[in-house]
């Protein structure tokens, strides 16, 4: 989380990772946004004249409707449930809500409360791989471990895995090095 969030730190930023960075552009648990929207877009400016991916949320529709008249669409869209997981016809019309802003890469995370909300994502996961979309399935809580691992093995665009458990920023993440001993374990022959 960054404080007193400008266009120039964010730019510094971006001299030295470029295509290393993922910039998510809210705040935790998707609280209200306090900076003022003009103040936003010269960041979001900022953020596309680059090879930096942005990450914004399905709620952020100020910000979503002034990207859709940008060129450069490296943009995450993503839907968070820090309560559930929606049914399949739900997150189906999330999908399609999304494809309206063409997003790079389409992201679900959602808590999974059973097992069964874990089969929900991988089904979701692999309706987004037939169609050849890029994509991050993610179940948090630790029912949706299990997609975490799946979304690894099976083409998550992108992984997240904290240093150690202490720098989660949601329930049910996998740490870096367990992920390596799992992926290392499942893929060897």
């Amino acid at each position: 989380m960054i404080e007193d969030l400008h266009e120039v730190w964010i730019q510094k930023i971006i001299n030295i990772y470029d295509k290393k960075l993922l910039f998510v552009f809210r705040r935790p648990n998707l609280e209200t946004i306090h900076m003022p929207i003009d103040q936003r877009k010269k960041i979001i400016d900022s953020i596309l004249q680059s090879n930096a991916l942005l990450d914004l949320d399905i709620s952020q529709k100020e910000e979503l409707n002034y990207i859709q008249q940008k060129e450069n669409k490296n943009i995450i869209l993503s839907y968070h449930n820090y309560q559930e997981t929606p049914d399949e016809q739900t997150l189906q019309n999330i999908v399609q809500i999304m494809e309206t802003y063409q997003p790079k890469i389409y992201k679900i995370a959602t808590t999974c409360l059973s097992e069964k909300d874990g089969l929900v994502l991988m089904n979701l996961l692999e309706k987004l791989k037939q169609e050849k979309k890029q994509y991050i399935i993610v179940g948090m809580g630790n029912a949706g471990k299990i997609i975490r691992v799946y979304g690894m093995l099976y083409g998550n665009t992108i992984n997240f895995a904290p240093g150690n458990l202490e720098e989660q920023s949601a329930k049910g993440q996998i740490t870096i090095e367990k992920m390596k001993k799992i992926y290392t374990i499942l893929t060897s022959s």
